[in-house]
């Protein structure tokens, strides 16, 4: 089966207590050691987490999820916490990790970086979101992570690819929300989006490596649309 992390801000509780195979841990810095604390409770104060995983859980059928809550009552992004995140998702096998949220930054955070790194050669598929702006955003940048941005397709259409120097594909959430709703046109749920396709596709394929599935990806978007 395959495993999907999401690394968010948790999954609503009566999520987890339906027939779907959820674990999980709230990874959260600790203000007086500064250590990195794990605890149990999961539970989204956000909302965010969740619509991600509605989103991906309405796409892929028959796969299994790891949740790692990174926020709790805002977005706001601790590199350290980021980083141990994604090493976590490596530690429980997932296959994919669904990362709707990054760090905008001028310099390429090494720390985040090395545990995409580290994803990557253990075959675990990082896929991120573009900032909605455009900025500079991280993991989203990184060469070894997919980035997902948000754009209109055609009908039929699924996704789109772009090569500019890293993996970036681009597709929409406009069918899911109602057009004035700001989360129609939000990268995030873009990202989910994006997700769900690769794990379906990892269903058929195992677990694959970064340029192969992106090559599965074009091919299979190319058939869906001729």
């Amino acid at each position: 089966m395959i495993k999907i992390g999401i690394i968010d801000s948790g999954i609503n509780k009566g999520y987890r207590d339906g027939e779907l195979e959820i674990q999980g841990v709230f990874l959260k810095r600790d203000e007086v050691t500064n250590e990195i604390c794990a605890f149990e409770n999961i539970v989204d104060q956000i909302g965010h987490g969740t619509e991600c995983f509605k989103i991906i859980s309405s796409i892929s059928i028959g796969v299994s999820y790891y949740v790692v809550k990174v926020f709790d009552q805002e977005m706001v992004a601790d590199i350290g916490v980021l980083a141990q995140a994604i090493q976590t998702c490596i530690d429980q096998n997932v296959d994919v990790i669904n990362i709707s949220a990054g760090v905008v930054s001028d310099k390429i955070p090494e720390l985040l970086r090395l545990a995409c790194d580290e994803a990557y050669d253990n075959n675990v598929i990082v896929i991120a979101a573009k900032h909605n702006s455009g900025s500079h955003c991280y993991p989203a940048h990184y060469i070894k992570v997919m980035s997902v941005g948000a754009a209109d397709l055609v009908e039929g259409e699924l996704y789109k690819y772009t090569s500019n120097g890293n993996i970036e594909f681009y597709t929409s959430a406009r069918d899911l929300y109602p057009e004035h709703i700001v989360w129609s046109h939000s990268t995030s749920f873009a990202c989910a989006k994006m997700t769900a396709y690769v794990a379906n596709l990892l269903k058929l394929k195992g677990k694959i490596k970064m340029e192969q599935l992106k090559n599965e990806l074009i091919h299979q978007n190319q058939i869906i649309n001729k």
